[in-house]
């Protein structure tokens, strides 16, 4: 999702969130931090716990931090709170840790420098309500779009991830040969009824 696109989803085109977090896997004393759960060490008392904290500022106006977004993108993020959270690990399930310590009424989140966390499983991410609100910018919606109605013709088809190079160096023993791939995409269209495919490798 562009930033000004989100940003346009709110009155007065501010992007606005109800909690930005910066993260840290440094082991911070119990008396330290709150509110742990899980993997999630919890939060930091201070906020300058986390060594990577984004460019902020406190807008006493608007009674809000902006924090910046990537790319230095005009303005940045608006949020009420901008917590530091501390992980036990890299693992995702630590990030489904620290969202599921949220309470109802924080229902928008802006995590920061999050990169080399990994992504929690579909199915977690389902039940935290994160899968809805995970778009693409629209050019990029727009021309898979147009892509499907030229080359699917409204048919309903397959969609298929085939990753073999790099896994061959990590996953050798369990990675699938190409034909064992052709077998196991033939055998789910055979199940759908489907006989067209989209292959991304």
């Amino acid at each position: 999702l562009e930033f000004e696109e989100y940003a346009g989803r709110h009155a007065g085109g501010a992007p606005l969130v109800d909690l930005a977090v910066s993260h840290t896997e440094d082991r911070l004393p119990a008396d330290q931090r709150y509110g742990q759960r899980g993997g999630f060490y919890g939060w930091a008392k201070s906020r300058d716990a986390c060594k990577s904290l984004a460019e902020h500022r406190w807008l006493a106006t608007e009674e809000r931090w902006s924090v910046t977004y990537a790319g230095r993108c005009d303005g940045g993020v608006r949020s009420k709170d901008y917590r530091c959270g501390a992980f036990s690990s890299s693992f995702p399930r630590d990030t489904v840790d620290m969202l599921s310590s949220l309470g109802k009424n924080v229902t928008s989140v802006f995590f920061k420098n999050g990169d080399a966390l990994g992504s929690p499983p579909a199915e977690e991410v389902d039940d935290l309500g994160l899968r809805e609100a995970m778009l693409f910018a629209e050019p990029i919606r727009r021309a898979g779009e147009d892509f499907i109605s030229a080359k699917m013709e409204g048919k309903p088809f397959l969609a298929v991830h085939c990753r073999r190079t790099d896994f061959l160096k990590a996953r050798k023993g369990t990675t699938p040969d190409p034909m064992a791939i052709v077998e196991q995409i033939n055998g789910i269209l055979g199940e759908l009824g489907y006989d067209r495919v989209f292959v991304a490798t």
